[in-house]
This record gives C-alpha cells, sequence and structure tokens, in this order.
C-alpha cells in the first residue's frame, strides 16, 4: 500500500495481517492480505472493471467491502 491513510486505517482494524501487491506485465493486479493464523484472502482485478475475491481461514470477512451488508 503506498497511501499512508489507508494502510494506518488498516492495521488499526485488522492488526497483524500482511499486504502484498503483484502487478505482473502479463496478468492482472493481484492484492494479497496474510494472517499468521494462517487466514488469507486473494483480490485479482477483471478485465471487465471487477475485482473477484477469493479468501479463507478463521478471519473472513463477512461483509462486502465498502457496503457493511452482509
Amino acid at each position: 500500500m503506498e497511501a499512508w491513510e489507508l494502510q494506518t486505517m488498516v492495521e488499526l482494524t485488522a492488526p497483524d495481517i500482511e499486504h502484498h501487491f503483484e502487478e505482473a506485465d502479463d496478468g492482472p493486479p493481484t492484492a494479497w492480505m496474510l494472517h499468521r493464523d494462517g487466514s488469507w484472502a486473494r483480490a485479482v482485478a477483471r478485465d471487465d472493471g471487477h475485482t473477484t475475491v477469493h479468501q479463507s481461514g478463521h478471519r473472513l470477512t463477512r461483509t462486502h467491502v465498502g457496503t457493511g451488508q452482509p
């Protein structure tokens, strides 16, 4: 993450999570969130402008990002 405001908010909301971002020349941008308990989430940008999220582990997010709705 490059925006310190966003990184600070995420660290306060969900501490102890590692954040990684990959942007290969031949593939879509991918963001990873990893927790030491084995939980993880991966968000992959799609060509249609949407994002696909996969997640697993104890710290599953049960709401749609940005909406607060289940």
